[in-house]
């Protein structure tokens, strides 16, 4: 709905599920990325994992509309491109407080593919 892509619908989702399950209103889950994004030629043919994870912060406060929230976590995805490349621990070391061996207690992996039809 309004330019919103899938892939924020799926995370604006489940930062809502984790948050009702949890009764907290700040949540971090990683999202699976497949990596290929980063600006080598022929990227997309390298054999072999690409993946990362990156962190995905959803705050659902009692004023945010479920709109603002969908484009909010949408241009967090887009601001996050640029950095899909960082290692993991990387991230975790320059941009949280947690302790080296922290982990996320949950992933959403969104696999954008297109409508295959079987049969005629």
């Amino acid at each position: 709905p309004h330019g919103i892509n899938t892939a924020a619908i799926i995370k604006a989702a489940w930062g809502l599920t984790i948050s009702a399950l949890s009764q907290s209103s700040d949540i971090i889950f990683g999202d699976f990325i497949s990596g290929r994004t980063i600006p080598i030629p022929s990227i997309e043919t390298v054999i072999g994992p690409c993946v990362n994870f990156l962190p995905v912060r959803i705050r659902t406060l009692p004023t945010l509309t479920r709109m603002a929230l969908l484009k909010s976590v949408q241009a967090d995805s887009i601001s996050s491109i640029p950095h899909e490349s960082l290692g993991f621990k990387h991230t975790i070391q320059k941009c949280t407080t947690w302790g080296p061996h922290e982990r996320f207690s949950s992933i959403v992996n969104f696999v954008n593919t297109e409508e295959t039809s079987f049969g005629t």
